[in-house]
């Protein structure tokens, strides 16, 4: 993730692993990485998969990167996260918009 960081711009950034034994004794990891960026008004997630056998000692993992730009109308900043034991969900919440009061002028007909 390092090379990503030094290209990514990201005003806040946090990962989560998740690991689970499987019935061979084998372990399944999976890294789940989300940066918010705010100018962009976007989340990118980065899931991480081990795809190595249950018999090799190194590590693969499979990396795959998506980039959601979120409508105007969502606030970014408002980003939360809940983690379930089969799920994370991720919810960013509507902007609050003040319209400003329209008066008409005084006409002097």
């Amino acid at each position: 993730t390092k090379k990503f960081e030094r290209i990514a711009e990201s005003d806040f950034s946090w990962s989560m692993g998740l690991s689970r034994d499987a019935e061979l004794g084998s372990t399944c990891f999976w890294r789940l990485e989300i940066e918010v960026h705010r100018k962009l008004n976007a989340i990118v997630l980065i899931a991480s998969r081990d795809i190595s056998r249950y018999n090799e000692n190194t590590k693969r993992l499979k990396r795959v990167r998506k980039m959601y730009r979120l409508p105007d109308h969502y606030d970014v900043g408002t980003t939360t996260t809940t983690m379930y034991d089969w799920a994370v969900v991720v919810e960013a919440y509507r902007r609050e918009r003040v319209k400003p009061l329209i008066r008409r002028c005084a006409s002097n007909a």
